[in-house]
């Protein structure tokens, strides 16, 4: 299968800042994708005092590959 077309759409209004978004890693190639999103315990925090998180929100990723009609694989990392 050959990667058709990847959209990362990056809600930009729901960091509090927008210095979490540098963290968004994309590697693409034309057989396949790879998106990282690993942010640090003192990265997502508001800040260095506080318990709250700027991470408020849902991470999505929109994909489409060239492919047969027959059903293929995804596999999805969670840590």
């Amino acid at each position: 299968m050959n990667l058709r077309e990847l959209h990362l759409w990056t809600p930009y209004g729901t960091f509090i800042t927008n210095e979490l978004l540098p963290l968004v890693e994309k590697t693409v190639t034309d057989k396949k994708a790879h998106v990282s999103f690993s942010p640090t315990l003192d990265q997502q925090r508001k800040c260095t005092e506080c318990d709250g998180t700027l991470i408020d929100g849902d991470f999505f990723i929109k994909y489409d590959v060239n492919r047969a009609h027959d059903i293929g694989d995804i596999q999805v990392k969670c840590q």
